[in-house]
């Protein structure tokens, strides 16, 4: 299913608006961390560092999810935002067929 809603992050406490099926860049600088978050009560926040010598890393960020308890106990799971890794040859895929947002 996919959604066509817009997300909003931020990034080391900046907000970024992301359209649906669009993507960011950031460049980073070595030896700086950046703090991603989907900014959601629930949501997920990652740090990434930057690095030169690093190839491109990617991560798929993903809205809200209700689901039951999948490990045999009465009981619903709740994610309000999630950042995924993605494996590189399919974040390539998804630049070919996503719009940067600048």
């Amino acid at each position: 299913m996919m959604r066509n809603k817009q997300e909003t992050i931020s990034i080391n406490r900046k907000d970024y608006v992301l359209p649906a099926r669009s993507f960011t860049v950031i460049k980073g600088v070595s030896g700086e961390i950046y703090t991603v978050s989907t900014k959601k009560f629930l949501g997920s926040t990652i740090k990434i560092s930057g690095n030169e010598n690093a190839p491109a890393q990617y991560f798929q960020i993903s809205a809200a999810k209700i689901k039951s308890n999948t490990y045999g106990e009465p009981g619903i799971n709740l994610k309000s935002g999630d950042i995924i890794g993605l494996d590189k040859s399919f974040g390539d895929f998804l630049r070919m067929i996503y719009t940067e947002n600048k």
